[in-house]
């Protein structure tokens, strides 16, 4: 018994002085300044490389339902599977057939175009199947959402990022439209292109407006294919005229009932090439009485085709050859409400239109340029204030220059 209590008193001194002895921890390092700001840039770089990864991915996905259309230096975005929506570039549909780039090359047509259109449209001629259409957004983007615009540059999508900031409403020439808003920098290179969201669903088409690009909703967009191509579009788009039958007021100042009044002509549109002013009054085509813009249409036939159009301008009946081509301080005029700043002898811009005031009833606007009054061109502006008398207000025929087109208006 002694030498088992000898022996456990050795083992468990000897177990004492064997157990393990606690060593001491050294404290952690503490990363210095520099070492926490370079491990948060390779934290963002990472999260910015994703991001420029996942940007990538929408644009080629969008990037399928974008076309380049060489003749016309755009881009263009299949709206289904046989029409494509572009900017409106009619110079470059003079050709008849047009070049497309996808996946293949495509043919295509000139379907709807004009002076008054911010688009045109293009349909397909064969090849539909190479088409993939772009898928429509069906949810408004909130302030600050991420949007990727994606065009062509030659055959491969190219594609930009912004943030959403507001829709706004537009006027393109005469056209209401919805803008998108973004902190996207449109270019001239990305004209015909789209805006996605990151669902890779089309927002808007970039399309000139007013000298600018800007991003147009698609529901605009639809809103604008929705429109009737009918005589009057073709009118526009061939030659660059819009004429319609004359008014009550129009006809006891031109004395006239019969034939249609030109109302609009587009600068450097054969109908301006020809010399067809505003205020003309067409009443054949060919000898062919016309008394409906249909019956005009018809008359003018094929577009390569010269016509003899019969105007009454004035008392002088005029035989016009028409043929489709390749497509200072201000000074009070007395009465008429509008302020006029010098200019050339036979262009007049108009500084300001009174509410309220004559000109104002009859549409003038800020900005226009008075070319002529009563089909004479005023050689001074006390001249214009002679025929426009506050004291004998007598109706007067106004030829404006307007976004591009001479547009003429009754004075009343």
């Amino acid at each position: 018994m002694a030498i088992l209590a000898a022996l456990s008193s050795v083992i468990l001194i000897g177990g004492w002085w064997a157990r393990p002895q606690d060593v001491p921890q050294a404290p952690a390092p503490v990363p210095t300044e520099t070492e926490l700001e370079q491990l948060a840039r390779r934290v963002e770089r990472r999260t910015l490389e994703d991001m420029k990864q996942f940007f990538a991915g929408v644009a080629k996905e969008a990037g399928s339902s974008i076309v380049s259309i060489p003749s016309a230096a755009a881009s263009g975005i299949a709206w289904d599977t046989s029409r494509v929506v572009t900017s409106a570039h009619h110079l470059a549909w003079n050709g008849g057939t047009v070049r497309l780039i996808a996946a293949t090359e495509i043919q295509a047509e000139p379907a709807t175009w004009g002076p008054n259109l911010p688009l045109s449209v293009l349909t397909i001629r064969r090849d539909a199947a190479a088409l993939i259409p772009a898928r429509r957004s069906e949810v408004m983007p909130a302030t600050g959402d991420w949007m990727v615009a994606v065009w062509r540059a030659g055959t491969a999508p190219a594609y930009g990022v912004g943030n959403f900031r507001q829709a706004s409403p537009v006027t393109c020439g005469d056209i209401p439209v919805q803008e998108f808003i973004s902190s996207l920098s449109l270019t001239a290179t990305m004209t015909g292109g789209g805006v996605f969201d990151l669902n890779g669903g089309l927002l808007a088409v970039i399309l000139p407006c007013q000298a600018r690009l800007v991003a147009v909703a698609t529901t605009s967009v639809d809103a604008i294919l929705q429109r009737e191509t009918g005589p009057e579009q073709q009118l526009e788009a061939r030659y660059g005229l819009t004429v319609g039958p004359i008014s009550v007021e129009e006809r006891e100042y031109f004395k006239s009932t019969e034939g249609l009044l030109v109302r609009d002509v587009w600068i450097d549109y054969p109908a301006d090439e020809a010399g067809i002013w505003p205020g003309d009054i067409v009443t054949a085509v060919n000898g062919q009485v016309v008394t409906t813009v249909s019956d005009l249409i018809s008359g003018l036939g094929a577009a390569d085709t010269t016509r003899e159009v019969t105007v009454q301008r004035g008392r002088k009946r005029l035989t016009i050859a028409l043929a489709p081509g390749d497509a200072n301080a201000p000074v009070a005029s007395a009465g008429a409400g509008l302020m006029l700043e010098n200019s050339s002898p036979t262009m007049y811009p108009i500084k300001s239109v009174r509410p309220g005031s004559r000109a104002a009833d009859a549409g003038l606007k800020p900005g226009d340029r008075l070319v002529r009054i009563n089909q004479i061109e005023p050689r001074t502006i006390a001249q214009i204030g002679s025929i426009i008398d506050a004291d004998q207000p007598r109706p007067a025929w106004l030829e404006l220059i307007r976004d591009g087109r001479r547009v003429g208006l009754l004075l009343r």
